[in-house]
């Protein structure tokens, strides 16, 4: 019996942590349609992504062709980015450099982080 309880124990922590992990956030998504999120530096542009609890700071960033930083932030729960088409995955803290070609880039979150995953989706458009 006292099995049984240690075992329902440690399944209610777990559960407990697994769903805060990505904290408890508003749900709402504040984001905006077309915008860029870059700066240019004197290596070439920066574009700075950063991720709440379930969506970007953007849902589309525009950035020209060329060497492009992507810097990633995750301000609200545990999330990261891949974006395949230009073999790049960061996580919290961390950047890249590439050289981009016009085009389209989608991107999404590479950590399971709740309910709102499959929504956390945006895309880099070159310009």
């Amino acid at each position: 019996m006292q099995k049984k309880w240690m075992v329902l124990f440690f399944l209610a922590v777990s559960l407990t942590l697994l769903l805060s992990a990505c904290g408890a956030g508003s749900g709402e998504n504040e984001t905006d349609s077309v915008a860029s999120d870059s700066s240019s530096g004197a290596g070439g542009d920066t574009l700075e992504i950063s991720a709440t609890n379930w969506s970007f700071n953007q849902e589309t960033f525009e950035v020209p062709a060329g060497e492009t930083t992507i810097s990633f932030t995750s301000k609200e729960g545990v999330h990261g980015i891949s974006i395949p088409d230009l073999g790049v995955d960061l996580t919290d803290g961390e950047s890249a450099t590439v050289d981009l070609e016009p085009g389209e880039y989608p991107f999404s979150c590479n950590i399971a982080c709740g309910q709102g995953h499959a929504d956390m989706q945006a895309k880099i458009v070159v310009k």
